[in-house]
């Protein structure tokens, strides 16, 4: 192994620039722990406080059946080249593309990590606690940067640079990107004293001979976003002879080309630079103007355009871009929206997009750059907008964008053009085609929750709220649904604009009861619909007082003992967890004891266990994964593990991930709940990307039946 990691790092420094070095740098941060962990100020917490219990003592988990197979063993979940697209793992469900976009869950599933806010509700409880002269620091907090390079990095480094499965390859590049640090790496093995960063290691896995370990490393580098990610994503995007020699090929595939352009959009969204903001966009707008063959390139340049946070104010971009053809657009947001709205055209005989998903992703990527500084240009983009999804000649996937981009972009409150859109939002929920209703229904949420303008800045929102109420009662039924958890999606929003600006209404002054729903759900029997009315009747009770919360909580927690589908189980244990109904802690544990075979309620009943808050929960989950015996059950729980966030989960991981007599597909994922566990940022990385997306339109990549990025963990 180390003749193999000393002939790649060889290698890695006779490729690299003059100007690189494998030590790296300090990070965005300007801190030596680059994308750190939650630190805490002043000297490192003790390891484990007086007082508190021990972490469990680990040892191996069970050896798998005699031969190496295990009964459940369902094979590579994030499988290379050569296997069959699978399940993309626990709490993740099937694959993105098999889910039907007129169903609710399709949007949940893409949407959910905001409302579920897990990491930042688990860090807020594990912060210090002052008591008096004396500081309690709770045994379930996270890990400590010091703990992540001296044991994970170290480990995540080895699978890397051992002959490992493409899965485990895969899980290993994402996992690094996540935690980030480009710092020496201190720890035992062959990496001691080498100083061997993330990025080499990232960058070396373009060049390899698996398609999708190749792919996924481009991802990742976008994910890390720091040294030279941007240099080399830019070179893989554009499809230079540099990029080829990269891969190691003659030329560089579409698919890594679409991957590079996500890694972009990753980057650039986690990044302050404004400079490197207009660097990212320049680079796609030329990939935009370049033919393509194939709608995955055009496709992704388009929704990674959409995640550069162009300033708003007028800003002159780097020297180097000054005499760029479309500098315009990358000065200022606004500048971009005109350069989107002349690449849409008014008429088909003057646009420049040939392909409808293109197109579908113009509109949401224009909504994000129309901002309230230019009126004007904000109100020519919503006429726009409307025409799109009123023109029958349209696609069906281009009129859906379209009113998912209102969504975005409309407001409450007084103005002809948003008064406008309201009003086209509720015509398109009564006249609109089966799709384009459920995508009004949410857009009408969303658009009536945002502060407009005039005396009254949630003017639309009792009459939306009221709108969405009677259908979520007499719509049909897979409208009602929609509208179910549109009506938790309006709450929660306008309960963030009132958290945030002194004199706004309380989403109760503006919303009908909350008992008119909780009694829906309490009355709802079919399984496939009552996970809606569950997180909708949570997420409108976010901000309520105590007594509406338990209240809520005892109506969940009567439907989850009731329910035994265990699907509508799972949405069940997650509006629980929404409303912090400590009462139901017991019956999720029970329930979770009985479940680690099911890797999807596995997962959704420790989110709900992870947001109440219960210490007991990490050391169960440890337990069932020592005693486990079958590749799903591991599975499940690795993943549950490492989205807690508890450091006790660490070392029996990393056990796991170091145990070669276990299935390479268990390892991967126990790799996988190592990354969530050790991941800074307060969302997966994956978020802002899956945000108001034209979900219908997607493209292999992005929602495929195999290897698409909202299916990796």
């Amino acid at each position: 192994m180390i003749r193999f990691f000393v002939t790649s790092l060889a290698a890695l420094l006779a490729l690299a620039p003059p100007s690189a070095s494998l030590q790296g740098s300090t990070g965005a941060t300007g801190g030596p722990l680059g994308k750190g962990i939650l630190c805490y100020g002043g000297p490192p917490a003790p390891e484990f406080p007086a007082g508190l219990p021990a972490e469990p003592k680990i040892g191996p988990p069970s050896k798998p059946a005699e031969g190496g197979s295990e009964a459940g063993d369902t094979g590579g979940l994030l499988g290379g080249a050569s296997n069959p697209p699978r399940s993309p793992g626990p709490g993740a469900g099937p694959p993105i593309g098999t889910l039907d976009p007129l169903r609710w869950e399709l949007w949940w599933r893409l949407e959910r990590d905001e409302f579920l806010d897990l990491r930042d509700t688990v860090r807020r409880r594990h912060a210090m606690v002052t008591s008096g002269l004396s500081a309690v620091v709770r045994a379930d907090r996270p890990p400590s940067r010091r703990m992540i390079d001296a044991s994970v990095v170290p480990a995540l480094l080895g699978v890397l640079s051992g002959e490992e499965s493409d899965e485990m390859c895969q899980s290993a590049l994402i996992a690094l990107a996540r935690i980030g640090g480009q710092g020496p790496i201190v720890g035992q093995g062959p990496f001691v004293g080498l100083g061997l960063g993330i990025e080499p290691a990232l960058t070396a896995h373009l060049a390899s001979r698996s398609q999708v370990v190749s792919e996924t490393a481009a991802l990742a580098l976008g994910i890390f976003g720091e040294g030279t990610s941007f240099e080399t994503l830019a070179e893989l995007l554009d499809g230079t002879e540099a990029g080829a020699a990269l891969l190691g090929r003659g030329e560089v595939p579409d698919r890594t080309r679409a991957f590079a352009a996500f890694g972009l959009g990753v980057l650039a969204f986690d990044t302050a630079d404004v400079a490197r903001q207009q660097e990212v966009a320049a680079r796609l707008l030329d990939t935009l103007q370049t033919p393509s063959t194939s709608a995955e390139v055009p496709a992704a340049a388009m929704l990674a355009l959409g995640q550069c946070k162009l300033p708003l104010a007028v800003t002159l971009p780097p020297a180097a871009l000054r005499s760029h053809p479309d500098v315009e657009a990358l000065v200022s947001s606004a500048g971009m929206a005109r350069w989107l709205l002349t690449r849409l055209g008014t008429s088909e005989r003057d646009s420049t997009i040939t392909s409808p998903k293109e197109r579908a992703f113009c509109l949401t990527t224009l909504a994000k750059f129309a901002s309230d500084r230019d009126a004007a240009l904000r109100d020519d983009v919503q006429r726009r907008l409307r025409t799109e999804a009123s023109d029958r000649r349209r696609s069906s996937d281009v009129r859906s964008a379209a009113l998912v981009a209102l969504g975005e972009l409309a407001r409450s409150g007084k103005g002809e053009e948003d008064e406008a859109s309201i009003r086209f939002l509720e015509r398109m929920m009564a006249t609109g085609q089966p799709m384009e209703r459920r995508f009004a229904a949410m857009s009408l949420a969303q658009a009536s929750a945002r502060a407009g303008f005039g005396d009254d800045p949630f003017q639309s929102a009792s009459a939306a709220a009221q709108l969405l109420r009677t259908q979520s009662r007499k719509g049909s039924c897979l409208e009602r649904p929609w509208a179910a958890l549109a009506l938790g999606v309006q709450a929660f929003q306008l309960h963030q604009a009132s958290a945030g600006a002194p004199g706004v209404p309380a989403p109760a002054r503006v919303l009908l009861r909350r008992k008119e729903l909780l009694a829906e759900l309490a009355n709802q029997r079919n399984v496939t619909t009552i996970g809606a009315y569950a997180l909708g009747a949570a997420l409108l009770h976010k901000g309520a007082d105590p007594a509406a919360r338990g209240k809520a909580g005892e109506v969940m927690l009567e439907a989850f003992r009731r329910i035994g589908e265990p699907e509508a189980k799972g949405y069940l244990a997650l509006a629980l967890g929404l409303v912090g109904h400590e009462p139901a802690k017991d019956a999720l544990l029970d329930s979770l004891r009985e479940s680690l075979s099911r890797p999807d309620l596995c997962w959704h009943l420790s989110v709900g266990l992870g947001l109440i808050g219960d210490v007991r929960l990490t050391p169960t989950l440890v337990e069932a994964l020592i005693a486990a015996k079958s590749h799903g059950t591991r599975a499940a729980i690795a993943v549950s593990l490492g989205s807690i966030g508890d450091r006790r989960a660490v070392d029996p991981l990393l056990a796991l991930v170091e145990d070669r007599s276990m299935p390479s597909a268990t390892r991967s994922m126990a790799i996988v709940g190592v990354g969530i566990l050790c991941e800074e940022s307060a969302l997966p990385w994956r978020n802002p990307m899956a945000h108001a997306l034209p979900y219908s339109a997607m493209t292999s990549t992005l929602g495929g039946q195999y290897h698409a990025i909202f299916d990796i963990l």
